[in-house]
């Protein structure tokens, strides 16, 4: 099991200290960013042995992907996005992107399932280019109406059937929406990474005072055989470096 940590590259000295294995950052920041930006931060990943090898906020809350969807505009941005990406040893860009993804309202959901069908095939060819994969993330229904299971995140990824498209498990999601476990057992290779907060509604990260409440997932992906990725996104209670340090009795158990 790798461990990482949702945050950006100023904090890497501080993960490297704490025994962490990469960094996760965001996409569409990656992929915004001017010449001069990226040339910054790709020092700041080169001078370090962890690497970007995660992405979080896959497109920016004003991307059209409904109403005035351009899916050239999607596939340049896809282009800069995962080039970079794979300069930073990037491996996996989870498109959660509850505004974004949302349907615009009165938007007919049948239409608007399958136009994010054709935009994650978009999505999914620019990847592979760069030897990366896509991973659906679902996401509680307040933050966004569209895929808010594991379930429904595993039938999209059947509709578009493409090789680089797969699925997320972020347990704080899946402790918000009550989803039971079935999808996650039955949902073998096509979950490639996963997220983690506790069962909480403050969202933060765990500490071993959490050990019980989250026991029932490290048994899960064990029981799956989930070894690949873990990364944490959530508050970071009372400060980064206390919370990304008293989480590892608990990141311990999920490497057990």
């Amino acid at each position: 099991m790798r461990f990482g940590v949702c945050t950006s590259p100023d904090k890497l000295p501080l993960l490297e200290a704490a025994g962490y294995d990469y960094f996760e950052f965001n996409f569409s920041k990656l992929a915004t960013m001017s010449e001069e930006e990226f040339a910054n931060l790709r020092r700041k990943v080169d001078a370090s042995p962890l690497k970007a090898e995660t992405y979080n906020g896959f497109f920016p809350g004003d991307m059209p992907l409904y109403n005035g969807c351009d899916l050239d505009r999607i596939a340049a941005y896809c282009a800069v996005g995962f080039s970079r990406a794979e300069q930073l040893g990037g491996k996996i860009a989870v498109l959660g992107s509850g505004k974004a993804r949302s349907f615009p309202e009165g938007y007919d959901p049948a239409e608007g399932a399958a136009q994010f069908v054709r935009i994650l095939r978009v999505c999914g060819d620019a990847a592979a280019r760069h030897g990366m994969m896509i991973a659906i993330e679902p996401l509680r229904a307040c933050e966004c109406g569209y895929i808010n299971t594991v379930a429904d995140g595993l039938a999209v990824c059947r509709a578009a059937d493409h090789p680089a498209v797969r699925v997320l498990a972020d347990f704080f999601h899946i402790y918000s929406s009550g989803e039971s476990y079935d999808a996650i057992e039955a949902a073998g290779n096509m979950l490639i990474h996963v997220h983690l907060a506790r069962p909480n509604d403050d969202r933060a990260i765990p500490t071993a005072a959490d050990l019980d409440a989250c026991r029932p997932w490290a048994d899960l992906l064990r029981r799956v055989g989930y070894d690949a990725r873990i990364s944490l996104e959530g508050s970071m209670k009372p400060d980064f470096e206390t919370a990304i340090t008293a989480v590892w009795p608990v990141l311990e158990m999920f490497a057990e």
